[in-house]
């Protein structure tokens, strides 16, 4: 039986596997409801997807520190370009793309990022 680390944190590749069987099972019961087309796609691959291995992936044993030792602290800020686009592709997918919800958007991903640096 694996040793399971002192932290509680499963590895990586575990929470990659259950980031892939959690966004196939979302995606199979979509379309299982009727659900499809472009709006689903923008949904489910986009939002669910990219947003969830954004939470997932970091809570993985050693990812978080490995991203810190390989990139120097002013960059930390473009690790939220990924959320800002998969939102922006899912906001213009769905036909909800608005100047106020892109400024929510913004506030929402940046606002934190700018508390840490601090």
């Amino acid at each position: 039986m694996p040793q399971q680390s002192k932290s509680g944190q499963i590895g990586f590749a575990a929470t990659l596997g259950m980031w892939l069987a959690l966004t196939l099972a979302g995606a199979l019961y979509a379309g299982w409801q009727g659900y499809g087309g472009r709006s689903l796609a923008a949904a489910c691959v986009i939002a669910f997807a990219v947003l969830f291995a954004g939470e997932l992936l970091p809570a993985a044993r050693g990812v978080t520190e490995t991203v810190r030792r390989a990139l120097p602290a002013p960059i930390g800020w473009l690790l939220a370009a990924p959320i800002l686009l998969a939102w922006f592709v899912y906001a213009l997918n769905t036909g909800s793309l608005t100047a106020w919800n892109v400024a929510i958007a913004c506030a929402y991903v940046l606002a934190p990022l700018a508390e840490i640096a601090r």
